[in-house]
């Protein structure tokens, strides 16, 4: 199997954000983001990518079970616990499912929506900062993008920033209702437009707004992510590297295996190994196989011998339980009427049934034969 291309970009985002944004900032080096709404630290991360690279930032995420998976992998980064609003204090929070990821909202209105839906709504309280408190606090001075997706509650956090002195070289929110396609960004846009932003990039599911200090990078995104960004999507990333570490494990048991076999000991040991198999072979084919070709092969030799014949006819009248034994219900199941055994060897293979039909059949033949003598 052929190598991956190391310099492949691996997108872990939903709607490949990290690739656009690659795109923009792979020149720079030990970079730093703010992701609003962080979610899972690797599912459809915006920020996964980047990490990797070495850069760094701060995940703000209010549910606690994607909070402490953050805590757990993005060791770098600050993360925090909390919502961001237009103001500090105390907000009500809606976890949606909670086994489903990136629905969590603020917004009443979108937790009534989900659950018109039939989805289930968990309200629970948590702390809030602005966004103004938190880079004021907690960033670097150089923040080169903010990604902020926070289900329908994107005022309340835009309110709460400060563009005019904490500037993200790009800003990309989501900007359609939630679960929906649905274009939902007038109402906030506004907010970005005064702060001296330009709207670069619709992807269908976020907008991509530039710092006019950094208007050089709107070349960038005059594009979808395409081929030419060498990106490949992360689970078929991973896929491929199982088939090939599966493929490297198949090649060294084979290596394994030519070493043993070409070995002194496999050659030394080989009598032993057919003799297993030899016997292991007999085994499955079982006693009663042996005993019908020891008794097909003596009834052979008896019919040939008109004496020793008489003699065997005798014997097995006489001894009830040896016809019992070669499985003979009736005197004449299995030995011809003219006096000799049966001439068939696999009547020793026939059911008891078939061997009574197999010597009334051959009693009436010969009393017919007889009929026509007279």
């Amino acid at each position: 199997m052929q190598m991956l291309n190391p310099n492949l970009f691996i997108s872990y985002a939903q709607n490949f954000e990290d690739v656009l944004l690659w795109r923009a900032l792979k020149n720079i080096t030990n970079g730093f983001y703010i992701d609003v709404g962080a979610n899972d630290p690797k599912i459809d991360s915006v920020t996964k990518a980047f990490y990797d690279a070495g850069w760094s930032g701060i995940n703000i995420e209010p549910v606690l079970r994607f909070y402490e998976k953050l805590q757990n992998h993005r060791h770098r980064d600050l993360n925090l616990n909390c919502a961001v609003s237009s103001e500090a204090g105390e907000v009500t929070i809606y976890d949606v499912d909670v086994d489903v990821s990136g629905w969590a909202t603020l917004d009443k209105s979108v937790a009534d929506n989900f659950k018109l839906k039939g989805k289930t709504t968990k309200p629970y309280t948590v702390e809030a900062r602005t966004l103004k408190d938190i880079c004021r606090d907690c960033a670097r001075s150089e923040i080169h993008f903010l990604k902020i997706d926070v289900e329908g509650f994107e005022l309340e956090v835009l309110k709460g920033a400060d563009f005019s002195t904490y500037r993200p070289w790009i800003v990309v929110i989501e900007s359609t209702k939630p679960d929906s396609q649905v274009e939902d960004y007038e109402k906030w846009e506004e907010i970005l437009i005064r702060s001296d932003y330009l709207f670069v990039f619709f992807d269908g599911l976020n907008r991509y707004y530039i710092a006019s200090e950094h208007r050089e990078l709107h070349s960038h995104f005059k594009c979808p992510p395409n081929c030419f960004d060498a990106f490949i999507i992360s689970d078929h990333y991973e896929a491929l590297i199982s088939a090939q570490n599966s493929n490297q494990e198949i090649l060294r048991a084979e290596a394994r295996i030519m070493s043993l076999i070409s070995s002194q000991s496999w050659k030394i040991t080989e009598p032993l190994r057919l003799l297993n198999d030899f016997l292991r072979f007999h085994k499955k084919r079982g006693i009663r196989f042996y005993c019908r070709r020891f008794f097909a092969r003596f009834e052979s030799f008896v019919r040939k011998q008109p004496i020793l014949n008489q003699l065997v006819l005798k014997i097995l009248d006489r001894f009830s339980i040896l016809r019992k034994l070669l499985g003979l219900k009736s005197k004449g199941s299995n030995i011809a009427i003219n006096g000799d055994l049966s001439s068939s060897s696999e009547l020793f293979d026939m059911s008891p049934q078939a061997r009574r039909i197999y010597a009334d059949l051959k009693l009436a033949i010969d009393r017919k034969k007889g009929e026509v003598r007279e």
